[in-house]
């Protein structure tokens, strides 16, 4: 069955037909309105014009049946046909335009056509699409809801965006989006001060006083450390010396590996 929108072109492409024959055998009693017959059936070419325009992307934006695309280029070359027969009634900026639009309306419908053809006869069917939101950016990425379910059951995360080439990120948003799953809860809430009742720890807790100034022997043992590298980030310092001033550093401050070292 016909989507609305084709029925209702296809009743207005009928309408431009009876205007046609209309226009071919009524006689024209006077030349106003010969005029005015002239000027209705050029606007009525262009409305349908428009018409088709408005259904080219209406198909290239949502899903449709290979079946509807076939009708929609048989409208579009019947309408072709109608448009030379009466190519008199056109300028000739005009005419070229709508043969030249016609014909890139019929390429890009056959197409169209041809790759959901050869879709279909992969066995794989489109369940992953892109979604014009009118927002800047890219196009959203929309999973079809009863794929994902179904898919989700037989495979992780990790392989759904294996399969349909997109992220890790994209498969878990769209199936947050679906109901499939939901949020995780924080393995590690986070407890106030109020609501702890422990003891105090007095390594984690404990008021110790900043150091001051490393000793000169620290300095100057850290100093004397050779590098190989011009601009000092690899040097000739090894393991024992290296414990060693690891040693007097942890003296000097006592809550290193609590407290980042300045």
């Amino acid at each position: 069955m016909r989507p609305p929108s084709f029925l209702k072109f296809s009743l207005l492409l009928w309408f431009l037909l009876s205007q046609l024959v209309t226009l071919g055998w009524a006689p024209n009693p006077t030349g106003n309105s010969n005029l005015n017959e002239h000027n209705g059936l050029l606007d009525a070419f262009r409305a349908h014009y428009a018409q088709f325009q408005a259904l080219l992307v209406n198909v290239y934006t949502k899903e449709t049946d290979t079946f509807l695309l076939q009708l929609l280029g048989e409208d579009l070359e019947e309408f072709d046909r109608i448009a030379e027969r009466h190519s008199n009634i056109f300028e000739v900026e005009e005419l070229q335009v709508l043969r030249t639009g016609v014909q890139l309306m019929l390429g890009d419908l056959r197409a169209l056509y041809n790759q959901q053809i050869e879709a279909s006869h992969s066995g794989r069917p489109a369940v992953i699409f892109s979604e014009y939101t009118g927002n800047c950016g890219r196009p959203r990425t929309v999973i079809h809801p009863e794929f994902l379910r179904w898919a989700y059951g037989h495979t992780t995360t990790s392989g759904l965006s294996h399969f349909l080439g997109i992220s890790r990120r994209t498969v878990r948003r769209r199936l947050l989006d679906a109901g499939v799953t939901f949020p995780g809860v924080n393995p590690f809430p986070t407890v106030s001060s109020e609501d702890s009742h422990d003891l105090p720890d007095p390594i984690l807790d404990g008021q110790v006083a900043e150091p001051m100034e490393l000793p000169e022997d620290v300095q100057a043992q850290a100093a004397s450390i050779a590098s190989r590298s011009p601009v000092g980030y690899l040097s000739t310092i090894t393991d024992e010396q290296l414990d060693a001033l690891i040693n007097q550093l942890r003296i000097h401050y006592s809550r290193a590996g609590i407290r980042m070292i300045d």
